[in-house]
């Protein structure tokens, strides 16, 4: 078991067998859950979360309501920087019920490299309540509070730049990155440089070597510090004859720092230091800076922090000059799993302009470095409006100027809805097949291939969102405003300590009945226009007016002597949640406080839902909560004039606008 926490069942012990790799060219292995939780968590221990990945995966998919097994998932996707929207899931999902003490620091993480500042900061401020003093003691929280806010400044505003090439390294390779044309070549620090404690550890690090030094030039580089702190600091050393160099010196305290400074380049014509550190004014991991050395007086100035997007909220290191002019190179694993550097190649023809983000889809997209370049010149392509989506054609040229803006964008939105709950019923079904499917490995690639989809379906659900967003604030002003102030994908949760966390809406695949999977079609087309000729806008009323009904209260409402009543659907447009489908009969407080939860007989189940609102967006902020409470499995249903209809209709007709 992981060291320092304690499960609440002996669940545990139960021994419930998986057959692995059964094929003819394998012999038939079983191994028990037992036994397949001490290897993760053997993997977990050791720090090898790449291992760990895929048993945990296995188990949190047999038992999702397991707060260990999304603790662990949920780190091991954060370590290996993959996934990272399912990993501040796992883990808020682990964090609200209290497992792990650690858990609210390592949400904090998961948000702040997804870009989520102020998420990151109250998870760190929850965790600073709630934890022990051991705990605080293992990690520098406040040092991770500041990186958050200096993160979210540095986002606001993006640096014109250009990516003209990207390319792929090995981190044990990262040398092997740099174009010959350089005036010199990066290698490992030799052991004439090396101090006696840089020689005991085995510190090793990338160093830049001019060719053709002079008497009197100066080599930089980094070596373990030696004051005493847990870090690099920067040195260089002078070439003081044809035969070798001076002892080195550590370079002065404006430029090293109480964390790790490293891969120094110095470049003569512009009398400027470039180097990497994890102090200063860093957004997260090691950030590029700049100083420029006054030669007369002798002096360093201040470091100055790069711009977004050349500085990320991970790794950015070896920031070098190409020799063509306003080019350079740099190295960045904020794309890429921690074995993994991208190799960018940027132009800074247009250094000094700049472009205001305000959204955090533009940033993340920015934060990508796409090849095809960053232009102020032309409109900032987002997340929620790609220039040419693959396979995705959503109005032909000819007719985009025959439409209203409000049409267009509610057409844009609509088919990117449908893009996502067809995905998302493709998602349900193969968590299905993954309960259901004994074979090991079958059972992986089956993961594999839902995590795949899922991660679709909320990519297009997010461009969806936005889509209906710029509708909604066209149709009614002021309602960009109020998004402002409280996002329709964030959705508040109190915590133990009293603090209020806002967290981004990162649906897990559901598991519940699957909706049918629908297109409009003529017929569904033929049924809205009789729905209208009945009485579209006085259905269409009631909803707009329906009061949403949701809450979670401390215990059931439901008991034997009150029994959750039949499903009664309001007229008009109403979105509901469903729990599940079971096909034997359940207690009356099966869930919880979740209320008002009522029933509906199908033929072969009795569905069960919760809540009755009259507009996505609040049925969506109640879904993220449900999840929360322990049912990930939960997805909307729509019902306009006592009728289901799927909801991408629902969506559609509650954005009409006859």
């Amino acid at each position: 078991m992981i060291s320092g926490i304690k499960r609440s069942s002996g669940i545990g012990m139960l021994v419930i067998l998986i057959v692995l790799c059964i094929s003819p060219a394998t012999k038939a292995q079983e191994i028990s859950k037992f036994d397949l939780e001490e290897r993760a968590d053997h993997y977990f221990q050791q720090q090898r979360y790449d291992k760990a990945t895929a048993d945990y995966e296995v188990l949190h998919t047999m038992y999702p309501k397991d707060a260990q097994y999304a603790y662990c998932l949920g780190r091991c996707y954060l370590h290996t920087n993959r996934y990272l929207e399912e990993a501040c899931e796992l883990l808020k999902f682990s964090a609200t019920r209290n497992f792990g003490e650690d858990a609210y620091f390592y949400l904090g993480q998961a948000y702040h490299l997804n870009y989520s500042f102020e998420d990151a900061t109250l998870s760190y401020l929850t965790f600073k309540k709630t934890a022990s003093g051991r705990a605080m003691k293992k990690f520098d929280v406040d040092y991770y509070l500041q990186q958050a806010i200096q993160a979210k400044q540095a986002v606001e505003l993006a640096q014109n730049l250009e990516v003209t090439d990207m390319s792929v390294v090995s981190a044990h390779a990262r040398e092997k990155a740099f174009p010959d044309r350089l005036p010199g070549r990066y290698l490992y620090v030799p052991d004439e440089f090396k101090s006696e404690q840089d020689k005991e550890t085995g510190y090793a690090t990338l160093m830049f070597y001019p060719e053709n030094t002079k008497v009197g030039d100066y080599v930089f580089f980094s070596s373990l510090s030696k004051k005493g702190k847990h870090g690099s600091d920067l040195y260089r050393a002078q070439r003081v004859s044809d035969e070798g160099y001076s002892i080195p010196e550590a370079l002065p305290a404006v430029l090293n720092t109480d964390y790790d400074e490293d891969y120094p380049y110095f470049d003569k014509l512009s009398s400027s230091l470039y180097f990497s550190s994890k102090g200063h004014t860093t957004s997260g991991g090691y950030d590029i800076f700049r100083s420029r050395y006054d030669p007369v007086a002798g002096t360093w100035s201040s470091p100055e922090k790069l711009a977004f997007p050349i500085n990320s909220v991970l790794d950015d290191v070896l920031y070098t000059p190409t020799g063509k002019p306003n080019e350079f190179i740099f190295l960045t694993n904020r794309n890429s799993e921690v074995s993994e550097y991208d190799v960018c190649t940027i132009s800074l023809v247009n250094a000094g302009d700049f472009v205001s983000l305000s959204d955090r889809d533009e940033v993340v997209n920015m934060a990508m470095l796409s090849p095809n370049g960053i232009s102020i010149s032309q409109p900032l392509m987002t997340s929620a409006e790609p220039e040419h989506e693959a396979g995705l054609v959503i109005e032909e040229a000819s007719s985009v100027s025959e439409k209203d803006p409000y049409s267009l964008l509610v057409e844009q939105a609509l088919h990117y809805q449908a893009e996502s709950d067809s995905l998302d019923t493709e998602v349900r079904t193969l968590r299905r097949l993954v309960q259901g499917e004994d074979n090991y490995q079958k059972k992986q690639e089956l993961i594999a291939s839902m995590t795949t989809l899922d991660k679709e379906a909320k990519r297009m659900q997010r461009l969806a969102d936005g889509k209906f967003d710029e509708a909604e604030a066209l149709r009614n002003p002021g309602t960009r405003q109020e998004l402002a102030k409280a996002p329709e994908d964030m959705t508040p949760h109190s915590t133990p300590s009293g603090i209020t966390l806002y967290t981004y809406n990162t649906e897990s695949p559901a598991v519940a009945e699957p909706e049918p999977k629908k297109e409009v079609t003529r017929k569904a087309e033929a049924r809205k226009e009789e729905t209208y000729a009945k009485g579209y806008e006085a259905a269409k009323s009631m909803s707009a007016g329906l009061a949403a009904s949701f809450s979670i209260m401390n215990s059931s409402p439901y008991s034997n002597n009150n029994p959750i009543p039949v499903a009664a659907i309001p007229g008009g447009l109403v979105y509901r949640i469903q729990l599940g489908a079971y096909t034997q009969e359940i207690p009356e407080n099966t869930f919880g406080g979740l209320s008002p939860v009522s029933k509906e007989q199908a033929s072969s189940a009795t569905r069960y839902y919760v809540g009755v609102f009259g507009s996505v967006a609040e049925a969506r902020k109640a879904l993220e909560e449900v999840k929360a409470y322990g049912y990930p499995d939960a997805f909307l249903v729509s019902f306009f004039d006592k009728n289901k209809i799927s909801v991408q209709e629902a969506r559609e007709i509650e954005f009409s606008d006859r």
